[in-house]
């Protein structure tokens, strides 16, 4: 995530400032209307849900299996 920035935007609504989340592998660029004065756990709650998705499935496979004999597992206990 980038910020903070040093000037507040002209407002719309109740929102004057752009939260830019980059992803640093792609560097895909998610640009997200809030207020200067927002906590991060509000734009998290209230506007980040529909930017940021968390894949919540992990991909099991042992050393001595194949690739095809892997499966999606919805919790995976690792200890």
């Amino acid at each position: 995530m980038t910020g903070p920035f040093n000037r507040v935007l002209p407002r719309v609504g109740n929102l004057d400032t752009i939260l830019v989340v980059v992803n640093r592998f792609s560097k895909y660029a998610t640009f997200i209307p809030t207020r200067s004065e927002c906590k991060a756990e509000e734009v998290i709650n209230k506007r980040g849900r529909n930017h940021i998705h968390r894949n919540t499935f992990y991909l099991v496979q042992w050393a001595e299996q194949s690739r095809e004999a892997a499966t999606w597992e919805k919790e995976v206990d690792l200890w």
